[in-house]
């Protein structure tokens, strides 16, 4: 028994020395196939391979953030590449200064625009708003008309239109040689629609000095203004001043202003600059809206002066107008002392400017030939509201008190038959 015991034992060791002995050549040969196939390499296919950027946190996320941020960033390019483009495209000469700016607003857009200005400033002011048959309406459009008659701009609404001598008409508009720049080149496209611009006069019954003309030609004088101005060629001085905003469409550079503004401002948040909003806000207001405000009052001084002195008004009432209306503003809640936070030139500043361009106003003066001595034709506030009136025009010297004066509580309501109030 224990010979046989010994035989199956040898032949069971021999088995098992296939798999735990050392391999030989022949032995390797003779190993199952399964020995091979019950191991895999690996347990996962290529395809699902994860590849994990570096820095991303997350496996997968890496390239699809790269691509948000790389499409924010050529869609800001393309808004930069246009965008320069159309402001190129935009860029005009501004009347009698030659200074480039950005202009995309038309005259169609400007009449829509001036009436609902218009009819916001009735609706707020309505009932303190002068007839248009009252003394001293009458008396502002008399300014009104000479101003804007002698230069060809036009009429006011609802006035025959009155045929002036061409020569007067040049005055204005000329070729500056000085400046090397036609000033009428930044209205050429739309000087046919400036020529036979309709002007309407509103005078509001208020003891604040304000005037100010809105799109479309609509001219605001508050009867405040009207003691500081003391007489016709102090109010020629507010007046031309207040058309020569509209001559150069000063509101509608600020209105196309601000969209460039709105375009920068959109398009640093699209980039994802931090505080881009404010950041924008104030480096625009500071060293773009306040020095263009400013270059726009200094221009409309200059083209007023001369508008003025044009329609035979004495331009020397300009500088000393705009030295009162400075002392009147003070008055007013007073004004900060540094022009670098104002929209308007300090006075002092506009009164030594004006003086220096007194002499261009003469020569713009002496090219009328119907400006000689206008003192014998044209008379001041006091005395041309005193014969209509019948109250007399106050003291022309010490320029106060005179609000009430200008006003007839008589010709506070409406004449016609209704008995509507306009104002009290």
């Amino acid at each position: 028994m224990w010979p046989r015991t010994r035989v199956a034992l040898s032949s069971l060791a021999r088995q098992k020395s296939i798999y735990n002995a050392p391999l030989t050549r022949n032995a390797a040969l003779r190993l199952p196939q399964r020995a091979f196939s019950a191991r895999q390499f690996s347990s996962s296919s290529r395809n699902s391979a994860v590849y994990v950027q570096f820095g991303s946190g997350k496996g997968g996320k890496g390239p699809q953030k790269w691509d948000k941020h790389s499409a924010q960033t050529y869609l800001a390019g393309a808004i930069v590449g246009v965008g320069t483009i159309y402001y190129i495209a935009h860029l005009e000469r501004v009347p009698e200064t030659g200074r480039w700016r950005f202009m995309d607003v038309s005259p169609k857009i400007e009449e829509r625009m001036g009436a609902e200005m218009l009819e916001a400033i009735i609706q707020k002011h309505g009932r303190q708003m002068l007839p248009q048959n009252h003394p001293t309406t009458l008396q502002v459009k008399a300014v009104v008309r000479r101003i804007i008659q002698s230069s060809g701009l036009g009429h006011i609404k609802g006035e025959a239109i009155v045929a002036t001598d061409r020569n007067m008409n040049d005055g204005l508009f000329h070729s500056d040689e000085r400046l090397n720049v036609d000033v009428r080149t930044p209205s050429d496209k739309h000087s046919s629609e400036s020529k036979q611009k309709e002007w309407t006069v509103h005078v509001i019954h208020e003891d604040v000095p304000n005037a100010f003309t809105t799109f479309g030609g609509h001219i605001v004088v508050h009867t405040g203004i009207l003691p500081v101005a003391r007489d016709d060629d102090g109010l020629a001085a507010v007046v031309g001043h207040e058309i020569a905003h509209v001559v150069a469409r000063h509101p509608s550079e600020k209105v196309s202003l601000g969209k460039v503004v709105t375009v920068v401002m959109g398009t640093l948040e699209l980039l994802g600059v931090p505080g881009a909003q404010l950041l924008t806000s104030i480096i625009l207001t500071f060293l773009v809206d306040l020095p263009n405000s400013r270059k726009a009052e200094y221009e409309a001084d200059r083209i007023g002066m001369k508008l003025m002195a044009r329609a035979c008004f004495d331009p020397r009432a300009a500088p000393a107008m705009f030295a009162r209306l400075g002392e009147a503003a003070k008055a007013f809640g007073g004004l900060n002392n540094m022009e670098f936070l104002q929209t308007h030139p300090l006075s002092q500043n506009r009164v030594q400017t004006l003086e220096a361009l007194l002499p261009e106003a003469y020569a713009a003066q002496a090219e009328n030939g119907l400006c000689g001595d206008t003192a014998q034709h044209f008379n001041g506030f006091t005395r041309a509201l005193s014969a209509l009136t019948g109250r007399g025009g106050g003291s022309t010297s010490t320029g106060t008190g005179w609000g009430s004066e200008f006003v007839d509580e008589s010709q506070t309501q409406d004449t016609s038959a209704s008995g509507e109030i306009i104002w009290k």
